[in-house]
């Protein structure tokens, strides 16, 4: 689910005022398997699939494979 989030907010234009752009993903804090839940998803190892600091830094490989999205868990 972050990562649907993830890429609806990547495309959306910055709030004014902020420096950021906005998107909630308290996965952890709700999810008690959610250690298991991301190592199930193609995202999981990729540099943007975790939170440095607060932020997610999306790069290259982000928005050419929209998130992963698409792919099936497990699929690299």
């Amino acid at each position: 689910m972050v990562e649907y989030n993830k890429i609806f907010a990547a495309h959306l234009e910055r709030l004014p005022g902020l420096k950021a752009g906005v998107v909630e993903s308290n996965g952890s804090q709700n999810y008690q398997n959610w250690e298991k839940m991301c190592q199930e998803s193609p995202a999981w190892g990729k540099s943007w699939a975790e939170a440095e600091d607060g932020m997610f830094y999306l790069d290259e490989e982000y928005y050419a494979s929209d998130g992963g999205i698409w792919q099936i868990g497990g699929e690299k």
